[in-house]
């Protein structure tokens, strides 16, 4: 049922449907949509615990401010059984 309640959304249905056709990272994300980065981060914090998606952490960038690492997040659809 959570599932089906995470997909009722039209932005979330939007985000599995580019996550089924390749891994994304968020970033790419966001430049789909017309909404900021925390908006599209809340709707894969959605996805991720109904179990939807999947994220993951790759490779390393530092940026401002000075010494603060930010770890791109790679997103897929999990599969279903």
């Amino acid at each position: 049922m959570q599932s089906l309640l995470a997909i009722a959304d039209p932005t979330r249905r939007r985000i599995v449907e580019l996550l089924a056709q390749r891994d994304r990272t968020a970033g790419e994300l966001v430049e789909e949509f017309d909404m900021s980065a925390p908006a599209i981060s809340q709707h894969l914090n959605v996805l991720r615990d109904a179990g939807l998606i999947t994220t993951r952490a790759v490779g390393q960038t530092v940026g401002p401010p000075a010494g603060t690492v930010n770890r791109p997040v790679r997103c897929e659809v999990t599969p279903q059984s």
